[in-house]
This record gives C-alpha cells, structure tokens and sequence, in this order.
C-alpha cells in the first residue's frame, strides 16, 4: 500500500504482486493448485474474442453494421435500444466477454455517427451483454444450476427473455438519464 500511496507502482500491480508471493510462502495454494485453478477454454475463448473483434473492425465489418443500424434506428433511445437488442441476441450465442469486445468498435462507431456520448453506449453494451437469462449456455451459471433445478431449455425462454427485455429497458433508462 505505501508503493501505491508514494506513486512507486500502481495498486492494482502491488497487489497482484503480494499475492503471488504470499500464496506459496503461506502455502494457501500449491504451484499445481494455481496451475490448475486456471480456466483455459474460457482464457481461449476470450483471447479469440480480441481477434474476432479486431477482424471485425479491420474488414469494415463493425463500420457496416454500424451503419445499417443507424439506417434502421433514429435518435439516441432507439438507438441505443438497438444497441442493447444487437448485444442480447449475440449474447445468446457467445460469452458475454465476447459480446462487449466484438461490439466495442460497433458502439464507438455508432456512439460518433449519431453524436451519443461513448460512455452511455459502451455502459448499455456492457450491461446488455450480462444480461444472459435467455438460454442456459449463454453463461457459466446458467448452465451450473439447470440440472440442479430440473430446467429444461425452454424454462430458460420462458423466463429468461422477458427478464433480458426489463432489465434490457431499464438499463438504457437509467444510462441516458443518469451517465448523459
């Protein structure tokens, strides 16, 4: 803490640092427990985000989505609705990691065309795409409680899209009235 409070390194560094070094002197965890504690198709699958993204953008892909959005929305409820609507139909299909780093370029695009503030955009997008309630591998937990609970895949429908919907609204409501 003092490294942080006397500007030597940043918190976020000094920390990550005492807790490496406190983890095997202390013995909390062994180099096999760290080793294996690691999730590595979530670490995949989030690393192969970045590249998909940045195909995206460097093929104009985001640029055209951006636009035929904007073709089919106007004025900053709509679309940032369209926004929200784009990230929870791609949110059922991938991460919700994956869904903020494929349409980050999407948003910035959209967020300058139509003279929204990038923050509400990126904030709707980042909220939407959490909002995995509509099918039960749209997200780590969904799928951990669908035995547990007997659900069955359309439970996950039922319930879940309308709940993505509410929150979906409220997200953009509260965004524009609170961050614009």
């Amino acid at each position: 803490v003092g490294c942080a409070a006397l500007k030597i390194a940043p918190l976020s560094h000094v920390a990550i640092v005492v807790s490496i070094l406190s983890i095997w002197p202390l013995h909390t965890l062994t180099v096999s427990e760290c080793y294996h504690s690691v999730n590595g198709p979530v670490l995949l699958t989030v690393a192969a985000s970045f590249g998909v993204g940045s195909a995206m953008t460097n093929s104009g892909l985001a640029h055209t989505l951006a636009d035929g959005l904007l073709l089919l929305a106007h004025g900053k409820i709509p679309v940032l609705a369209a926004l929200m609507g784009v990230s929870l139909m791609l949110g059922v299909v991938v991460s919700n990691n994956t869904v903020v780093i494929m349409l980050s370029n999407l948003v910035r695009h959209v967020a300058e065309k139509e003279g929204i503030s990038i923050k509400v955009c990126i904030l709707v997008l980042i909220y939407s795409a959490n909002f995995s309630f509509a099918t039960p591998f749209s997200y780590q937990t969904n799928m951990m409680v669908m035995p547990h609970g007997k659900y069955v895949f359309t439970d996950f429908l039922r319930m879940g899209i309308p709940m993505q919907i509410f929150c979906g609204t409220l997200a953009v409501i509260l965004c524009v009235a609170m961050y614009d």
